[in-house]
């Protein structure tokens, strides 16, 4: 008789959120060229939105400035 291998300790619970787990599973699946082209578009989407919030702060300081010039004609 062989004995059978004793169970394998029980894992300690990940700390790694939901979203990144899913995002692994999703990309085992596909093949190499589809990986490749998740992470083109993955990077392209994080650098629009950084330009976008970039330009929204320019905007903002803008108005500032010219609220202080009427101030000052006043």
């Amino acid at each position: 008789m062989i004995t059978p291998p004793p169970p394998p300790p029980p894992s300690p619970p990940s700390t790694t959120t939901a979203s990144s787990t899913t995002t692994t599973t999703t990309t085992t699946t596909t093949t190499a060229t589809q990986q490749k082209q998740q992470q083109q578009q993955q990077q392209q989407q994080q650098q629009q939105e950084e330009e976008e919030e970039e330009e929204e702060e320019e905007e903002e300081e803008e108005e500032e400035e010219e609220e202080e010039e009427e101030e000052e004609e006043e």
